[in-house]
């Protein structure tokens, strides 16, 4: 797990210092430094080399640092070298995963992948969900099982999945409705049903990436089924499904923060200064919030007051 964040002259941040939680949540208007965050980490743990891009300001005699102390160690990214890294961490590290599921909905038909390199990943836009549970079928029943009884909660009507291999090299996902007793192809599904299923293939993933950074969950789902998919995430990080995960995602949604949990959940505020341009984060003031949770709810109160209230 990630503890800490450090960030000098990287992007649009001067200066960063601010600490994680299993559950962290990145708020802010847009093109306040959200993304960039999520990069940091990623260009840190997955140690990509710097660009002048990721300067500050794009002055490369400006030294970049990203520091994260984790668990198992500190990694530090600096655009001068002297970097450090836990040892024999590298593909613990690698199998972070960044999410940016589209708002078009995600793919449910895809490649086949040899089993003997283990369970496939889920790809950055949410692809290779049939893989996936192409692989439960045959490597573990119960769990596709199991699967298919959990992501009944969440769809109405849903009698079962089909995974279906018409070739060796292709996958494709069909669900069955109770009524009508067809099969439904990706096409005919809704946005926010394929991204309900790719969130139950995350958790019930035999393999699930040790860190997952996340961009806007909330994209393409009814606010209702907000709350389910914090639940989701708030198991995975608590090890309900097997390994403990780390969860970072960003959102503009108040009815997502509403079933946020400040007290054991971290909440970080992005800010634009005027000034000059850069991007601040400070993590939520936790007393102060709490005069206002008396009578609101966390998106409420972050919808309608001014940020520097609750930071």
């Amino acid at each position: 797990m990630i503890h800490t964040v450090h960030i000098r002259n990287y992007r649009c941040f001067p200066a960063v210092d601010v600490d994680l939680r299993p559950l962290t949540v990145l708020i802010g208007k847009n093109d306040t430094g959200k993304s960039a965050f999520l990069r940091a980490i990623e260009h840190a743990v997955r140690r990509h080399g710097f660009q002048a891009a990721d300067h500050r300001g794009f002055d490369t005699k400006a030294l970049v640092t990203i520091s994260l102390k984790t668990d198992l160690g500190r990694i530090t990214r600096r655009s001068e070298g002297n970097n450090e890294f836990p040892a024999g961490k590298e593909e613990f590290f690698a199998a972070t995963a960044n999410f940016r599921l589209p708002m078009e909905g995600i793919g449910l038909t895809c490649k086949g992948f040899d089993d003997s390199a283990g369970p496939p990943p889920l790809g950055e836009k949410g692809q290779n969900i049939a893989a996936v549970l192409d692989y439960l079928v045959r490597r573990d029943r119960n769990a596709f099982d199991s699967y298919v009884e959990h992501i009944r909660q969440f769809i109405p009507g849903l009698e079962g999945l089909e995974v279906s291999t018409p070739s060796a090299q292709h996958r494709s996902v069909q669900t069955c409705s109770e009524r009508e007793h067809w099969l439904v192809s990706a096409e005919g599904m809704s946005v926010g049903v394929r991204i309900m299923l790719f969130f139950v293939a995350l958790c019930y993933h035999p393999s699930p990436p040790p860190l997952v950074l996340l961009e806007e969950p909330e994209n393409g789902v009814h606010p209702g089924r907000l709350g389910d998919i914090v639940e989701l995430l708030r198991k995975l990080t608590k090890g309900e499904f097997g390994k403990k995960v780390q969860v970072i995602f960003t959102t503009h949604s108040p009815y997502l923060l509403d079933v946020i949990k400040i007290d054991n959940e971290q909440v970080l505020i992005f800010q634009r200064e005027p000034s000059d341009g850069s991007r601040t984060a400070k993590p939520i003031n936790r007393d102060r919030m709490k005069l206002f949770l008396d009578e609101f709810n966390l998106g409420e109160v972050w919808a309608n007051t001014d940020e520097e209230e609750i930071v």
